[in-house]
């Protein structure tokens, strides 16, 4: 197995002209040079691969049934030591088989190299969990993470630059940051829990920094990888949380109409 030099990880460059985030909104940071070129070419070459035989094609807008343009090829991966893992879907109802994290040697090297120095994990805990995507053209929805994400995750932007997009619906604000080629992100606390991001459709992004000066970034073949440790428990402590909102709210409702029919029977 390849494994990622000492090196590489000391070119890892805290950058935080990157981020343009309301200042009292924390705990996005990025990276600069977070892998090296040799590493991104070898990710790039594994991934490929399980790509090519497991993921999932969305296709453009402007898709015809006679000329299909695939947009993105995405695939999960689950798991440290196996070469897949079944995962049930409550929801449809149907299994998946995910391919394993260890399809990427590469990957799983320099996770162990750089996930200590990020103080994210516990000691010898790395990402069991991937989100691949291949970004044939620019643009993605605005999202706020599945609780099974975690408190945390990784964003390895590969190939060329980008722009995401924050949002906090709730507040109306609003925040961007650039990610240069090679760059990693990292998202925990009020940013992961309560500011949605996506990517805009756009051929060229701009970039306005916290001085406000503006830079222009063309959109290009991007590989995107999304590492976060899957966290069960906050499933069960998320759906348990939306079930007594919603206990609350019908008690609401059956005191409205409670009220509503002690009125008409006094007039």
């Amino acid at each position: 197995m390849w494994r990622l030099s000492c090196r590489c990880c000391s070119r890892l460059t805290l950058d935080q002209s990157l981020v343009s985030l309301p200042r009292d909104v924390r705990r996005v940071v990025v990276y600069r040079n977070a892998a090296s070129v040799d590493f991104e070419q070898r990710i790039c070459a594994e991934l490929e691969v399980v790509l090519q035989r497991d993921g999932y094609s969305a296709f453009a807008e402007t898709s015809t049934p006679q000329q299909k343009i695939v947009k993105h090829t995405y695939l999960e991966m689950h798991g440290e030591h196996r070469g897949f893992t079944e995962v049930k879907s409550t929801q449809r109802k149907e299994a998946r088989r995910l391919p394993g994290l260890l399809w990427s040697p590469t990957m799983v090297a320099w996770m162990k190299e750089v996930a200590p120095q990020l103080s994210l994990f516990p000691p010898g805990v790395i990402p069991d969990t991937a989100r691949v995507v291949e970004h044939n053209m620019a643009g993605y929805e605005m999202h706020t993470e599945h609780p099974t994400v975690g408190s945390c995750f990784l964003y390895l932007s590969l190939l060329s630059d980008t722009v995401l997009n924050f949002d906090d619906e709730a507040t109306g604000r609003r925040g961007e940051v650039f990610l240069p080629q090679r760059s990693l992100m990292c998202c925990s606390g009020e940013a992961r829990w309560g500011w949605r991001f996506g990517e805009q459709s756009r051929d060229e992004h701009t970039f306005v920094n916290v001085t406000g000066v503006r830079r222009t970034v063309p959109t290009d073949l991007r590989l995107s990888i999304q590492l976060w440790r899957f966290t069960p428990g906050l499933l069960d402590a998320r759906l348990l949380q939306d079930r007594v909102e919603e206990s609350i709210q019908q008690l609401d409702k059956v005191k409205e109409v409670s009220v509503l029919m002690s009125f008409r029977k006094n007039l």
